[in-house]
């Protein structure tokens, strides 16, 4: 099934720079971590059926950070343990009492977690904010055939090959969606940033450009600790080997962001929402960009923002 190979054909595009673009040792490691994940993922896709039952993984209750507004819940992804990925539901406009949804990296939950979002609105309009995380949205669109299905322009292709994309979000998704505003980051091409409108405020969702893990268990938990990508908000050091084009322009861009006025919340893709001293946060994290990695602090920072 499509699936994990989904997965598969994503840590592919991964390596394709990755001797040319990464320190040797980094290269090595890289590329083991990418062959265990490669394997696991082949093993994983013979299994998996696309059915809404087979994507259903243990996952967290459907959180309140604004109410009426944003909403947020953390799943898993089969045989990573606890590493987890969180789904962002925005709801809009609402009309008749009955509110539109939109829907940022599916989750695919149990019944009970889907009627708690159902209860919220109707699900309209569905973002699959980059190839590593398209493993649910073809059960989403099977569930709901309205959903328009949006996506990064580059990631278009890919996409695609999963579920029949609907449209761009630089084309589409600010008409859509009323209070979200589509941003591109700089020194980063593989996603968009989205600025929602929330009280008295705004939020900002990423996908993969920034985690806020805390230190997970188990063997997947070590690789991640052990490559500084857990205890701290930041962009990850796998993230600026093999992803980030120009540091000092992602940095940058960070340092914009946090010039937002009044951001009340940050989502990201893996790890819990920010919601206090955003842009502290933001600046942080910018400042962090050029670290290299022995001089990231897995045990020590000034202030951590994981929860």
């Amino acid at each position: 099934s499509r699936g994990m190979m989904d997965v598969v054909e994503s840590v592919g595009m991964w390596l394709k720079n990755t001797f040319r673009t990464a320190p040797m040792w980094w290269a090595l490691g890289g590329m083991a971590l990418a062959t265990t994940l490669l394997l696991w993922c082949r093993k994983k896709g013979e299994a998996l059926q696309d059915t809404w039952d087979a994507h259903v993984v243990p996952h967290g209750p459907l959180r309140t950070l604004f109410p009426d507004q944003l909403y947020a819940v953390e799943g898993r992804i089969k045989g990573w343990g606890e590493f987890p990925r969180e789904m962002v539901v925005y709801r809009y406009g609402v009309r008749r009492g009955k509110a539109s949804l939109l829907i940022h990296s599916p989750v695919a939950l149990d019944e009970d977690g889907m009627a708690e979002m159902e209860a919220l609105g109707v699900p309209t309009v569905l973002i699959v904010p980059n190839p590593f995380h398209r493993l649910d949205c073809a059960v989403y669109k099977k569930r709901y055939p309205d959903i328009l299905v949006l996506c990064p322009k580059l990631a278009t292709q890919l996409v695609g090959k999963v579920v029949k994309v609907d449209g761009t979000c630089e084309e589409k998704l600010e008409s859509l969606v009323p209070g979200c505003k589509v941003l591109t980051p700089r020194g980063f091409d593989k996603e968009l940033t989205y600025q929602l409108d929330v009280e008295d405020g705004h939020a900002l969702v990423c996908t993969d450009m920034l985690f806020n893990l805390k230190n997970l268990p188990g063997f997947f938990g070590w690789i991640f600790w052990l490559l500084g990508s857990t205890g701290q908000f930041c962009v990850t050091p796998l993230g600026k080997f093999f992803v980030v084009k120009n540091k000092k322009e992602l940095r940058d861009y960070l340092y914009e962001l946090s010039d937002i006025p009044n951001i009340k919340a940050i989502c990201v893709a893996h790890g819990a929402p920010i919601v206090f001293e955003c842009s502290e946060a933001l600046r942080t994290a910018a400042g962090r960009v050029q670290l290299t990695l022995s001089t990231f602090p897995h045990h020590h920072s000034t202030r951590s923002h994981v929860s």
